[in-house]
């Protein structure tokens, strides 16, 4: 394991951990993320999701799925960059009742795959999607690309 937090790597090992508690035992050491990080997503539907792309506003969503190991490693990741950064970043879970309705939706706003894959950060308002990040990255991607976007100010 390497952990960086914002550009700095901190710690170099060879640690794997067992479960889910171990991943968090071991990182919230160096105090970058803790399991209480990702409760700070607020969770919401795909009528939330419309009302938010169609708002002034830009929004942060995080696209999981219940099976997706990489997204339980980013919420806590995106939690803290919420806490830290003082903005909202909001859930939604796909299941096959939406799925498709979120891709189609995607697709219209311009999103360059044909299918939504777990996890998948968007960022979106204006009535459009401004940008999104495929996958778990770096916090310092993230940092950067809210950043970039101007939801981090």
């Amino acid at each position: 394991i390497i952990v960086i937090d914002e550009g700095k790597v901190l710690s170099v090992s060879e640690f794997v951990p067992n479960s889910e508690k171990e991943y968090f035992e071991n990182i919230s050491s160096y105090g970058i993320i803790d399991e209480r990080s990702a409760q700070q997503l607020k969770e919401i539907n795909t009528n939330k999701l419309n009302e938010l792309i169609a708002s002034q506003n830009k929004s942060v969503v995080l696209i999981e799925t219940d099976d997706c190991v990489y997204c339980e490693k980013l919420k806590p990741i995106l939690g803290k960059l919420s806490i830290q950064y003082s903005f909202d970043i909001y859930s939604l879970k796909l299941n096959e009742g939406n799925q498709i309705d979120v891709e189609n939706e995607l697709i219209e706003l311009g999103f360059s795959d044909t299918k939504v894959v777990a996890p998948l950060v968007i960022v979106v308002g204006e009535n459009q999607l401004l940008d999104y990040i495929v996958g778990l990255s770096d916090k310092s991607i993230y940092v950067d690309k809210f950043t970039e976007l101007g939801v981090i100010r």
